[in-house]
């Protein structure tokens, strides 16, 4: 009777990582898993309200309504962004960018400033890696 033999795993299988490969991918997933973190955390501050991106919503907000020769009013931008921010919000910013924007901005700017913000920086995002595939 012919013995059954087990052969050797195959090289492939037996691959061992470095220790610049383990440290690496330490390294990246903690870098994510910060990121992520961080990102969660900026959604629930109130300092989002804030940021520059204020002046896009707002204008997002007068384009959807229509109100179209509004977008460069510095009044009419610092109602829509006291409504978005309230309390004591004293430094609205004017919508300083062409007006070829504008479409964009009606697109993102929803009823939720925070849910816009991530819109926003979503399409940041792939159009950043577009930019970098491309190279």
């Amino acid at each position: 009777m012919a013995a059954i033999r087990r052969s050797e795993p195959d090289e492939k299988l037996k691959r061992r990582f470095s220790f610049a490969e383990i440290l690496a991918f330490l390294l990246i997933s903690g870098q994510i898993a910060l990121y992520v973190f961080m990102w969660f955390r900026l959604l629930g501050d109130s300092s989002l309200k804030t940021m520059d991106f204020v002046s896009f919503y707002g204008t997002g907000r007068l384009i959807r309504a229509g109100e179209y020769e509004k977008i460069y009013d510095f009044e009419s931008e610092a109602v829509v962004q006291h409504q978005e921010v309230g309390g004591d919000y004293d430094n609205p910013l004017i919508f300083n960018h062409p007006p070829h924007v504008t479409p964009l901005l009606a697109l993102i700017a929803s009823d939720d400033y925070v849910n816009a913000y991530v819109y926003w920086s979503q399409g940041e995002r792939i159009l950043r890696l577009d930019k970098f595939r491309k190279t």
